[in-house]
């Protein structure tokens, strides 16, 4: 990470700043063309059950390997 201008916390802070900025700014513009924007709730439904999955595989495979 360092070669892409990440060489500390403060650093780090700042990119993530600048991400959540950007979409803010993103679903904003949405917005305003009538494009329906999801929240953060539908997220977590589809985005826990793929954790849950990608969890479960994660330690299938270290079970299996180690």
């Amino acid at each position: 990470m360092i070669n892409n201008g990440f060489t500390g916390s403060a650093h780090v802070n700042q990119w993530m700043m600048l991400a959540a900025a950007s979409n803010i700014i993103i679903i904003e513009a949405a917005e305003r063309r009538g494009v329906k924007v999801f929240t953060f709730v539908e997220f977590f439904k589809i985005g826990a059950i793929v954790t849950a999955v990608n969890i479960a595989i994660y330690y299938l495979f270290i079970v299996i390997i180690i």
